[in-house]
Formats: C-alpha cells, sequence, structure tokens
C-alpha cells in the first residue's frame, strides 16, 4: 500500500483524480506476465468516470514501465484511515458517534493527533481526561475505526489520553487578563489589577451587521429557525476545498449554555476576502444566519449557516467593588475531580486582581494546587512590588477532609462528615500534610478518611 501511494504522488496527472486514489483503499495486486497487464483492485469514495480512469492507467503504467495497468474499480462505504488521520473530529462528527453530550463538548477542544496505529488524544486537565475515560470515549473511537475506516488491523489500533498543561505565562499580570489580551490593547497596571480595560470597538468579519437580537444557544438547538443570533467564543476551526475547488469553512461557537457548528460555503469562483486566516478560536462573535439540519450529518444533527459574522470586543472582566473586601477560605481547583476546573494560578490571581489580601485552597483531601497557588502568589507580588504597588496575595493553604468517627472507621458505608482544615502556619502546614498521608495511606475506603482522635493529636497550627 505505502508503494502504490508513492507511485500516485509521482504521477502527472490533475490532483483531484490523484486524491480520490491516494483516498482510497488498495484490496489486491496482480500481474499478468503473458500480456504485461498490471491489475489492481481499488475501493474509491467518490465516483470517477472513463476519460479519468483512463488518465491515471496510462500514465501508472508509462511510470511502473508495463503494457497497462487496468483498474478494478469498487465503491467503498467506509472512511479512508489517512483521512480520518487529516481530520478527525470531523470525521466522527459525520459518521454518528454516539458520545453523551459533556463527552464531545469536551473532546472538540482537545488536540486528536493520530500516527500510524496511535492516536492520542491531548487535553489540558485531568478533570477533562477523567471524564472521557469514565464515559469509554476509548471504547467509543475503537468502535469508529473498525466500522467505519479501512484500516487494516484495527484492533492494533492504540488510544491514550494525555494531560498536557497549557504553558505558564512568565508575565503574572498578563496571565491575569490572558481571557482579553487578543483586543485589549495597552492596560496599566492599576488597571490590570483593578479589572479596567479598554477594548477596541466592533468589527465586521462576514456580511452586514444586523440588528437581531441574540439569544442563548440552547433556547435555539430545538429546531430549524431562520434569521436568528447567537453571541459565544469560537472554536475548533477547519477549512477544506471540495473536489471542484469550492471551500468550506468549519468552526463551533460556545456561550455559557451550549455550543453550535457552524458552516460557510465559498463557490469556487468567489474569493473569500481572506475569510479563512480570519476566523480564529478564541475570537468573540455575534453570528446572524439560519439553523438547518446538516445534510451531511447522519445524526441530523443541526448547523448554523452564517449570513453575517461580527467581532465583538472582549467582556470587561468581573471586578469586585465592594468597600470591604472578603476572603475565601473554601475554594476547590481542578485538584478536585469533577468539583471545579479553574487551576490554583487562576484562583489566586483573580483574588489578587479582585484586591483581596488571601485566599485559602482547599481540594478534597489532596494538596497538589499548593505548588501551583505558592508560585502564582509570588509572581504577583514580585509584579505588584516592581509596579510599586502596596497590595499583596496571601495563600492560606488547607483541604476539605472527610471525617468519621473512631468506632466508624472500618466500615465502607460509615457517614462522613465534611470539614475545612486550614494551616495557620508552617507547623501547621506540616500537620496537614501528616493529616493527608494518614487518611491516603491507612484510612483510605472510596474515600481520604480521616479520624477524629488523629485530627486532635497534630490539631496544633
Amino acid at each position: 500500500m505505502s508503494n502504490y501511494l508513492k507511485f500516485l504522488a509521482k504521477l502527472s496527472i490533475p490532483e483531484a483524480i490523484k486524491k480520490t486514489f491516494q483516498e482510497g483503499a488498495l484490496q489486491t495486486v496482480s500481474f499478468d506476465e503473458k500480456t504485461g497487464s498490471l491489475y489492481l483492485n481499488v475501493l474509491i469514495q467518490e465516483s470517477i468516470d472513463t476519460e479519468q480512469l483512463s488518465t491515471i492507467s496510462l500514465a501508472l503504467a508509462k511510470l511502473l514501465g508495463v503494457n497497462q495497468v487496468v483498474f478494478e474499480i469498487g465503491q467503498s462505504e467506509k472512511i479512508n484511515y489517512n483521512v480520518f488521520a487529516s481530520q478527525p473530529h470531523e470525521m466522527l462528527n459525520e459518521a454518528g458517534v454516539e458520545f453523551p453530550a459533556i463527552v464531545w463538548r469536551s473532546l472538540v477542544t482537545a488536540a486528536i493527533n493520530v500516527q500510524n496505529n496511535q492516536i492520542m488524544i491531548v487535553v489540558d486537565n485531568d478533570t477533562v481526561e477523567k471524564l472521557l475515560y469514565d464515559n469509554q470515549t476509548i471504547e467509543l473511537i475503537k468502535q469508529f475505526v473498525v466500522e467505519h475506516t479501512d484500516h487494516v488491523s484495527p484492533d492494533s489500533v492504540e488510544i491514550n489520553i494525555v494531560v498536557q498543561e497549557l504553558p505558564e505565562d512568565n508575565n503574572m499580570i498578563e496571565e491575569d487578563l490572558r481571557a482579553s489580551e487578543a483586543e485589549a490593547g495597552s492596560i496599566s497596571f492599576d488597571d490590570k489589577v483593578s479589572g479596567k480595560s479598554s477594548p477596541k470597538s466592533s468589527v465586521q468579519l462576514f456580511g452586514k451587521p444586523s440588528k437581531v437580537v441574540a439569544k442563548r444557544i440552547l433556547e435555539l438547538i430545538r429546531d430549524e429557525s431562520s434569521n436568528v443570533a447567537i453571541e459565544g467564543k469560537i472554536f475548533k476551526v477547519e477549512s477544506r476545498k471540495t473536489a471542484n475547488k469550492a471551500t468550506i469553512i468549519l468552526f463551533s461557537v460556545v456561550d455559557d449554555s451550549e455550543a453550535l457548528n457552524c458552516k460557510i460555503f465559498i463557490r469556487a469562483n468567489k474569493d473569500d476576502d481572506g475569510l479563512v486566516d480570519r476566523i480564529k478560536t478564541g475570537l468573540l462573535v455575534r453570528i446572524v444566519g439560519d439553523i438547518k439540519r446538516d445534510q451531511y450529518d447522519s445524526r441530523g444533527g443541526l448547523v448554523m449557516e452564517p449570513k453575517s459574522i461580527t467581532v465583538l470586543p472582549p467582556k470587561p472582566l468581573r471586578i469586585d467593588d465592594c468597600e470591604h473586601k472578603r476572603v475565601e477560605f473554601h475554594c476547590h481547583s481542578k485538584m478536585s475531580s469533577l468539583d471545579a476546573t479553574v487551576s490554583a494560578t487562576d484562583i489566586v490571581s483573580t483574588a489578587a486582581r479582585w484586591g483581596h489580601k488571601a485566599v485559602a485552597i482547599t481540594d478534597h483531601g489532596v494538596a497538589q494546587s499548593f505548588p501551583d497557588a505558592a508560585r502564582a502568589a509570588a509572581k504577583y507580588n514580585k509584579s505588584a512590588l516592581d509596579a510599586g504597588v502596596e497590595h499583596r496575595i496571601k495563600v492560606i493553604y488547607g483541604i476539605e477532609g472527610y471525617l468519621v468517627h473512631d468506632e466508624s472507621i472500618d466500615d465502607a458505608k460509615a457517614h462522613l462528615y465534611h470539614i475545612i482544615i486550614l494551616a495557620k502556619n508552617t507547623v501547621g502546614l506540616k500537620n496537614l500534610y501528616k493529616l493527608i498521608s494518614d487518611s491516603h495511606l491507612l484510612r483510605y475506603k472510596k474515600r481520604p478518611r480521616m479520624l477524629i482522635r488523629t485530627l486532635k493529636s497534630i490539631a496544633m497550627g
């Protein structure tokens, strides 16, 4: 198969014909020595006429030095594995893989890298990783490979979910405002701390401006509707050329309720005016268009066909304008499985920007967020010192523990009492570490449990 593809690549024939055969699957090869004829049995997905078949047959025969190449063409109902490797999100969507809605929303924002027999799904936090594993994502994708692609050995496909943290920004203040850094322009340190910004005005990206009132996506995805508007952030942008050289731009938009796929079709003889390059992930947009059933989606999913796209200025960051600032003593980071998706870095930087003097990190029975929280506070405080700003942020280290009565320690069904434990000083922090170790190594039954007597014995600090 690999040699067949190499020979195809060398042929001087129209790219459309070459692509049709490259995306096909070579089934059998035979050679008749008497006639010098090479017979190739190939499954292809698109129909091909006699003239096109003659073109590739003559070119391949000349390249291989045989009298003639005879193609035996069959119509393939399966997706070529190489096509899946180049656009996995789109192929999974078009094949109608029945992912739970919450899994699909997580999967479309993940990077899917396909190389030979290895499929790697890269997510940015362990909460999404657990979500994908718990909902049998790997089994569903393997089933897709078996049923919908022409992969020669489906059982050998290896699928892994990998957590790859987003790189930290060395400038803590830029990190505070990364939600709007693309459009906010130049902002002073004082404005950054207070949450003020100077966003640019709206920009018309496509079509003409419209005054249609925007609705939440969740309200619109029940059925087809015409001339409706949504507002949200763009993610998962793709574009591709069709056989007749038209351009299809595919992207998704998410708001605080749901996500919706959008599709723009640009004819071959029409200039796209750079639209492919200007629709980018992360843009906050207002889209007006028609919501229709996607004729290429076997599940009959809804897709929006935009008539107008307006890039909106970033929404102003939330600020805490209360005169008397609070201190949060119970806060979960993404290290609390399925209880939060925010990082400790974001928690600390947001509390600092709001002018809070301190914030507690209290994950479920673990201390994994402590190093990130400490680094975030140190970076912010250094930036504030360098800028001559008096405000500082302090991290209060703690946990949310699971307390049981001493006599119930061997009962797996014993009632667990939630308790917030905070370290007051370094002695208390050491005792907190001891308590966490004891609950995981000696008392773990579905949860890292703590005994009242253990808590009393190391309560100092």
